[in-house]
C-alpha cells in the first residue's frame, strides 16, 4: 500500500541531486524500509521524517557527503534530503516569507552569497540599479549595511598618508582616520629612506637629504641623508654612497706586515672611481628567496644555512654560487661590484681620510682602521680553534650586528660573516689599470672578498683577494651588490 504524502515545506527540496533517479511517483515520499525505495536507494531518518535517499550521494564530489556541514548554497551537501534546513533570517527559514531588509518591503528568505536574507526577487533582492552607499541604511536590501563599497582616498593627504582610505562611519558618512594608522608614517622624520613620513609634504627633512656630508668631503644624492655618523644613506634601499674619488687599492705596506706574503695583492696604487652606490649589508635569505619566487634567481642547492631556516630570514644567504649571486644582483637593479669598488666601499677613498693624513701612507688595512678584528667588529674566528668560529656561534650572524665595524662610508659586516662574490675574473697580480678597473677579460676563477666566520684577523684585510671556481658555493660565501652613482 502506497504511504501517505508528507507535504514538503519549501526548504525540502527532496528532489535535488541526491534523490537522482527516484521515480517520479515516489518523489517526495516517505518509507519506512529500504524495499519500499527505488534500488540505489534507501529508507533514512530526515529531520524525524524517514524518506527515500540516494545510497551514493556525494561521491566524488569531496563538497558533499553525509559527513559534510550544510552550507547555504541551494544544494544538499550534507545528504540528509533536505536544502539550506540550517539557515534562517530573522528566524525564518529558507523559503518561508519574511520582512525585507534595510528599504525593501516583504519577500522571501533565500541564500544569497552564502548567506540567509530577505529576497525581494529571485536570485538576491538587491533592485536594478540599487547600490549600497555610506549611510547606515541597507540600501540593497541583503541584510547588511554599508558593506562592500571602496573607500575613497583621503582628500589632500601627502606621504605615506596619502594611501590612506577613508573609514563608513554609519550615518556621518565618509570620515578621515588617524594619520597615525599609515604604515611608516612617524610623527617627526627619523628614518632617512626618501619617503614623507610625517605626512608635512617633505621629504627627509632635517635628516641630511642631499646635504654636504662634511665626514666624507661631499653632498649626499638627493635621496640619501648625511646621518649623524657622516656617511650618505638610504635605509629603504639598504644602500650608501661612495662619492666619486681616488683610493689606494692593494696592500698597503706602510702599515701592512703581511703584503710580503701576498703578491696577488700588487702593485699598491691609486686608483679613480666613479661615483657608485652599494648595499648597505650582506644580501639576506628573504631578499634572495623573494628573488627565487618572482623567478629571478634559482635555489642554493646545497652549503647553505641561511635558505628557508626560520628565524634566520635576516642572516646573510649563503651556499650560493657565482652565476646565483650575479643573477641576484641584476634581479634586483644593480650588479655584482667590481673588486675596485668593492675594496674602496671597505677602506674608503682619500677623502674620508681625517685631515693632515696622507692616503697613500694612511690608508685603512681594515674598514675600521688598523686595529686587529675582534668579535666586536666581525664575524671571524679569534683563536684560530675550530670551536671559535663564528665568535663562538659556529656559523655565519645576522647582518648588521656590529656597528663598530662599519667601512667610513656606512657599510656593514665588509669583514667577516661571508666572503663576497665579485664581478672580477681573479688574476695572479692586480691590473694597471687605475680608472674604473673591471679586471681580466677571461680567467677560470672569480674573485671573492672580505673574509668569512670562520676566518683568522689576517683574511679579513681589505686588500686581501683569493679566487674561486664560478661554480663553487660554501656556506661562507655570499652576495652584496652595487649600482652606478649619479
Amino acid at each position: 500500500m502506497r504511504a501517505v504524502a508528507i507535504v514538503l515545506v519549501p526548504m525540502v527540496v527532496v528532489w535535488d541531486g541526491c534523490i537522482g533517479e527516484l521515480p517520479v511517483e515516489l518523489v517526495g515520499w516517505s518509507c519506512w524500509k529500504d524495499d519500499q525505495c527505488a534500488e540505489g536507494f534507501e529508507c533514512v531518518d530526515v529531520g524525524g521524517t524517514s524518506l527515500c535517499v540516494q545510497t551514493n550521494c556525494g561521491e566524488g564530489d569531496p563538497a558533499r557527503g553525509r559527513d559534510q556541514p550544510e552550507v547555504c548554497d541551494g544544494v544538499d551537501n550534507d545528504c540528509d534530503g533536505l536544502v539550506d534546513e540550517d539557515f534562517t533570517f530573522q528566524g525564518n527559514r529558507v523559503g518561508t516569507p519574511c520582512e525585507g531588509a534595510g528599504s525593501c518591503g516583504a519577500g522571501t528568505v533565500e541564500c544569497i552569497d552564502g548567506v540567509a536574507g530577505c529576497s525581494t526577487q529571485f536570485g538576491g533582492s538587491q533592485a536594478e540599479g540599487t547600490a549600497e552607499v555610506c549611510d547606515g541604511v541597507d540600501n540593497d536590501c541583503d541584510g547588511q549595511v554599508d558593506e562592500g563599497m571602496s573607500a575613497p582616498l583621503v582628500s589632500g593627504a601627502t606621504g605615506v598618508c596619502a594611501q590612506l582610505r577613508q573609514q563608513c562611519a554609519g550615518e556621518s558618512g565618509w570620515t578621515d582616520p588617524a594619520v597615525t594608522t599609515a604604515p611608516g608614517y612617524q610623527a617627526q622624520e627619523t628614518s632617512c629612506d626618501g619617503l614623507d613620513n610625517d605626512c608635512d609634504g617633505e621629504t627627509d627633512e632635517g635628516l641630511g637629504a642631499g646635504a654636504f656630508c662634511a665626514p666624507q668631503n661631499t653632498t649626499c644624492p638627493v635621496d640619501f641623508c648625511c646621518t649623524n655618523s657622516g656617511v650618505c644613506e638610504n635605509l629603504a634601499r639598504n644602500e650608501v654612497y661612495v662619492a666619486a674619488g681616488d683610493f689606494y687599492m692593494g696592500c698597503n705596506g706602510h702599515h701592512d706586515t703581511q703584503c710580503n706574503d701576498n703578491q696577488s695583492e700588487t702593485p699598491y696604487q691609486r686608483v679613480t672611481l666613479s661615483a657608485f652606490y652599494v648595499d648597505r649589508t650582506e644580501v639576506t635569505a628573504d631578499r634572495y628567496e623573494a628573488c627565487v619566487d618572482a623567478g629571478g634567481c634559482t635555489t642554493p642547492v646545497d652549503n647553505h644555512s641561511t635558505w628557508k631556516v626560520d628565524g634566520r630570514e635576516d642572516f646573510p644567504i649563503n651556499g650560493v654560487d657565482w652565476q646565483q649571486a650575479k643573477d641576484y644582483c641584476i634581479w634586483a637593479g644593480k650588479d655584482l661590484c667590481t673588486e675596485a669598488q668593492w675594496e674602496m666601499a671597505a677602506r674608503g677613498g682619500c677623502l674620508t681620510l681625517p685631515l693632515g693624513l696622507e692616503c697613500e701612507v694612511d690608508t685603512r688595512i681594515y674598514p675600521w682602521g688598523d686595529a686587529t678584528p675582534s668579535c666586536d667588529r666581525a664575524m671571524m674566528n679569534e683563536t684560530g680553534q675550530t670551536e671559535d668560529d663564528g665568535c663562538g656561534t659556529g656559523d655565519v650572524g645576522q647582518v648588521g650586528q656590529r656597528p663598530s665595524g662599519r667601512s667610513p662610508y656606512g657599510a656593514l659586516d665588509m669583514a667577516g660573516n661571508v666572503w663576497e662574490w665579485v664581478n672580477d675574473y681573479y688574476a695572479g697580480a692586480l691590473s694597471g689599470d687605475t680608472s674604473d678597473p673591471t679586471g681580466p677579460e677571461t680567467g677560470d676563477y672569480k674573485v671573492v672578498k672580505g673574509g668569512g666566520h670562520s676566518q683568522q684577523p689576517s683574511a679579513l684585510r681589505c686588500s686581501l683577494r683569493t679566487g674561486d671556481e664560478p661554480q663553487a658555493s660554501y656556506n661562507n660565501v655570499g652576495i652584496r651588490c652595487c649600482r652606478a652613482g649619479p
